[in-house]
């Protein structure tokens, strides 16, 4: 902005030094020091108002570079975000972040929760969305134990292939067509937990369970926690057949009447079991480690130990 122009140095510049000479003076002033004192006070009121006309300049100036300012700071409050290390990180690292996040809990399934791992990741923004519904390992833990079990589906269709972490809460089965699409996917299973609590519980569910027998080729790993009346509902030998199967857990009345693969396992629990005195688990050959209730043992020779 181009500086002030003001007259001439004059009177004005003097003014207050000699105001109280012109107030002092006895005599009046001599006609040209009027004029001239006249003169100077037209020169001081174009002046002012070229001082004001400024000043109007200046503040709609400051109200411009205000309103661009807010504007910036607008801008960059919202899109700093892209210029986080995150947003530069490669999508596989991100991936391989969310799956070190996954719950570690046994028998749980938070999947079918929408507040829980992995749901929040598609929460946070578009691409955080993107990069968790095309990890297949975050959507593997899927079961049956809230009263409202939802997007079954879904969730399938998002682990694509990978082996999943089954768990069924026998008294939660109100959806059975969900039921049914999880046991038609029985050959991905790697881990099953069973809650079974009462013997009617397991009659209601039992026909829907008979595609499992001879399917269960990736089971690693299955817990029967307090289930009951499986001998009574032609189940004791539905999960005879898996061929991968190492770790067993048992607690509750009437699982050691289950027919299970034991000569091949390696980890066994045993919990409450009543006064069932059946112990096939002991003839396993391959036993490594066992448990009873909260004491856990390793395997006792004279079993022999296979080579791998």
């Amino acid at each position: 902005m181009a500086p002030l122009q003001f007259t001439k140095k004059s009177l004005r510049d003097t003014l207050p030094q000699c105001a109280p000479e012109f107030s002092n003076r006895g005599s009046p002033l001599t006609p040209q020091e009027t004029e001239n004192f006249r003169a100077e006070l037209r020169a001081a009121v174009r002046d002012l108002a070229i001082v004001d006309r400024e000043l109007s300049l200046h503040e709609a100036y400051g109200k411009k570079l205000r309103a661009q300012r807010d504007a910036l700071s607008q801008f960059t409050n919202k899109y700093s975000v892209f210029s986080h290390p995150l947003e530069r990180m490669p999508e596989e690292i991100l991936s391989m972040i969310f799956s070190l996040c996954q719950p570690g809990h046994k028998h749980t399934s938070y999947i079918l929760d929408t507040s829980q791992f992995p749901w929040p990741f598609t929460m946070v923004c578009s691409r955080w969305r993107a990069i968790a519904i095309s990890t297949p390992s975050l959507w593997t833990q899927i079961g049956f134990n809230s009263p409202t079990p939802f997007l079954p589906e879904l969730v399938l269709e998002r682990s694509k292939d990978q082996p999943l972490d089954v768990t069924i809460d026998t008294k939660c089965l109100h959806h059975r067509p969900s039921l049914q699409l999880l046991v038609a996917n029985c050959q991905r299973w790697k881990t099953l937990a069973f809650f079974g609590v009462s013997a009617k519980d397991v009659q209601r569910v039992a026909p829907h369970l008979q595609p499992l027998r001879n399917n269960l080729k990736l089971l690693r790993r299955i817990a029967f926690l307090y289930s009951f009346g499986f001998e009574s509902h032609n189940l004791f030998d539905i999960f005879w057949k898996a061929p991968l199967l190492l770790d067993i857990e048992l607690n509750g009345s009437s699982c050691l009447g289950i027919q299970l693969p034991w000569r091949q396992v390696e980890q066994i629990h045993i919990g409450d079991c009543g006064d069932d005195d059946d112990a096939s688990w002991i003839s396993s050959p391959m036993l490594r480690a066992w448990s009873i209730a909260n004491f856990t043992y390793p395997a006792v020779s004279p079993f022999p130990t296979r080579t791998r």
